[in-house]
């Protein structure tokens, strides 16, 4: 059996926590969980499409709206897992399972995505690079507070406020985003992401207005939309937000930076399924390779060895996560609010989680 011990250096090493974890196995493959997650996601596609005509016209077509965005989550999640070769070693094989699976469903392009992840994941909170954290609607340091002006200046005086509303548009906003970036054709596999964004359209919308009338069919699409927002809302919001900033003076080694800006969300059975595993944030960035059925069981190496090196490993309830958030962003845009000069605020401490 492997020694799992932690070691003598004082000196916190990623190397070193690497280490641990191949020798404790959680980055082997895990083929038996996956072929029954894919095979889980895909009965779900089929019975979230198959009962649109069943159902028919009538008014409960509103609430299965909320069960197809609780499929989209899934959806979504497999394709992140795929996205960080977390199902297979070939990386076609990953891009496949996004490809052919995951984005005819809940209409987002892989290439844009697979881009904006990867900058998140390598600049996570940096109030520059992270295109998760840097948005104009929103400012979490003094550098953003000073670059708002006009409409984005009210926004981020009341994005405490704003913060929960306008998470219900991120489906939608993806898939613009996601037409944008196809017309660009800054693709990865051009002919067949070319081929496929369309099918989303081509089998949604006939499968909606053929199946009931007009009106409902419109408040489909309006319940499915808020629903699939608020979920990956939900979802992807308590990862990072209200956790430490970093900018370009910052002075964090790699396992720092993936500690100190992320959260864990721990729960139940329910909020693992959910989550798709996205609620172990901090294992997950520090081995994004790693399958999401054993990131559970690698806080037991990791909590414990950040704790020993007094590297803050933060991790909270759902509820609390929110409370976080909000609390937070309230805080970063009082300055805003109470019109206060900015050019007196003292310099960011990039040390600092309050930063």
């Amino acid at each position: 059996m492997a020694d799992r011990s932690l070691p003598l250096d004082d000196t916190p090493s990623y190397r070193e926590l690497k280490r641990l974890i191949t020798e404790a196995g959680l980055l082997e493959r895990q083929r038996r969980f996956y072929a029954i997650k894919i095979a889980s996601v895909l009965l779900m596609m089929g019975v979230a499409i198959a009962m649109v005509p069943v159902i028919g016209e009538s008014w409960w077509q509103l609430l299965w709206a909320v069960f197809f965005a609780i499929v989209g989550v899934q959806a979504a999640t497999l394709a992140h897992d795929g996205g960080h070769r977390q199902i297979f070693k070939s990386l076609r094989r990953n891009d496949l399972v996004a490809l052919l699976i995951a984005s005819p469903f809940i209409g987002f392009n892989y290439s844009w995505w697979m881009d904006q992840h990867n900058k998140h994941h390598g600049m996570p909170n940096h109030e520059d690079d992270d295109p998760n954290m840097n948005l104009n609607i929103w400012a979490f340091t003094r550098k953003q507070r000073l670059q708002k002006s006009g409409f984005y200046l009210w926004m981020a005086k009341h994005q405490a406020i704003l913060m929960i509303p306008l998470q219900s548009l991120g489906a939608f906003y993806k898939i613009v985003e996601s037409a944008r970036f196809v017309k660009a054709n800054q693709l990865r596999n051009p002919r067949l992401e070319l081929l496929i964004f369309p099918v989303y359209f081509a089998w949604l919308l006939p499968l909606l207005f053929l199946s009931m009338s007009p009106a409902q069919a419109g408040l489909f699409l309006v319940v499915y939309f808020l629903a699939f927002g608020l979920s990956l809302g939900a979802l992807i919001a308590p990862n990072h937000k209200g956790m430490e900033m970093v900018g370009d003076g910052h002075t964090l080694d790699f396992l720092q930076w993936q500690v100190r800006t992320a959260r864990d969300v721990h729960g139940n059975f329910l909020i693992d399924w959910f989550y798709g595993g996205l609620n172990y944030q901090i294992e997950h960035h520090l081995f994004p390779t790693m399958p999401r059925n054993r990131l559970r069981e690698s806080i037991a190496i990791i909590k414990p060895y950040c704790e020993r090196h007094g590297i803050p490993y933060h991790d909270a309830g759902f509820f609390q996560s929110f409370s976080e958030i909000l609390g937070s962003m309230h805080e970063a845009s009082a300055p805003l609010r109470q019109k206060a000069d900015e050019t007196l605020l003292p310099e960011v401490d990039w040390a600092s989680p309050s930063s």
